[in-house]
């Protein structure tokens, strides 16, 4: 039987794996050894629950006997991931590894930025009320390690608690809006992107030009609750652009649904839910220093 084992100088046989939701593993490999087939072939994948944990493979080694590949978190709750070769016809397990799915145990957060995912968890919008949580593709950073977050302008967003306000922007609350206020410049507290101000906005497209790659269509500020690492300053966003990075904010994109980040937090803005909650909690928390913060949020 083929063998599951850490990566690095001194790799390490694991049998059983522990991941939070959105949390992605370090690089596993799956070692062909003796008689087993070669893992040049497609490599079937099977959970015994699909929804809560997924695995993807890299291409395998020069000589086939090794293929690595990455387990993410996706829903809490425990599974055996087992892994065939094509040559056996799904009819004989290489290897296998028991993955159990942690839920947040911070019952004051509604929302955790992981390094590739944003998670929604609690204080729900509408969308997720069926599973009790949501999951979005999230970049953070030019420079998307954790191990960067103390480095100015292109460190990913540092670890610890933010609070936004999940409700519109009175004086930019449409595309309209944004576009009027371009007349006022870029300039610090001015402007529909150099402003401070709190809540959802939409920002300038349409008539005054295209969409802005750095930022997107929507925004929404985010409030340090904790002195900040290094040289960072502030001035973070949650933002829908699709560049696969920023320089310091957190770019969300879509759940594995297609529904887009800011979407759901629209009707969560619009429902009665944000009458009773309209401070949202946001914790930015890495499993280790080097955890990437770099996720698929890169689309033409």
């Amino acid at each position: 039987m083929a063998t599951i084992a850490t990566q690095g100088p001194q790799p390490k046989k694991i049998a059983t794996l522990t991941l939070r939701i959105g949390e992605e593993s370090d690089p596993l490999s799956v070692l062909a050894e003796g008689r087993d087939p070669d893992l040049d072939g497609f490599v079937y994948l099977h959970s015994s629950n699909r929804k809560t944990a997924t695995a993807e493979f890299n291409a395998p080694t020069a000589d086939k006997r090794k293929r690595s590949f990455v387990i993410t978190g996706r829903k809490p709750g425990s599974a055996s991931i087992l892994i065939w070769s094509s040559a056996t016809r799904a009819t004989v397990d290489l290897a296998r590894i028991g993955v159990t799915v942690e839920d947040f145990k911070s019952a004051d957060v509604d929302l955790f930025y992981v390094g590739k995912y944003l998670v929604w968890r609690r204080s729900l919008p509408p969308a997720g009320d069926a599973d009790g949580f949501l999951v979005f593709d999230a970049s953070s950073g030019t420079f998307p390690i954790a191990s960067a977050q103390d480095q100015e302008s292109s460190g990913p967003v540092p670890e610890g608690r933010y609070v936004f306000l999940a409700k519109f922007d009175p004086l930019q609350d449409t595309v309209e809006k944004a576009n009027a206020l371009l007349k006022e410049g870029d300039k610090p507290g001015k402007g529909p992107f150099g402003n401070f101000r709190q809540g959802i906005q939409r920002l300038p497209v349409g008539g005054n030009g295209p969409v802005n790659v750095q930022w997107g269509e929507t925004r929404v500020r985010l409030e340090p609750q904790f002195k900040l690492p290094g040289k960072r300053t502030g001035g973070f966003y949650l933002h829908d652009s699709k560049k696969g990075y920023t320089s310091g904010c957190v770019e969300v994109r879509r759940n594995d649904t297609g529904l887009l980040f800011f979407d759901a937090l629209v009707s969560y803005a619009l429902s009665d839910r944000a009458k009773r909650r309209p401070n949202l909690v946001l914790q930015v928390i890495y499993r280790d220093k080097l955890t990437s913060t770099r996720g698929r949020t890169e689309e033409p």
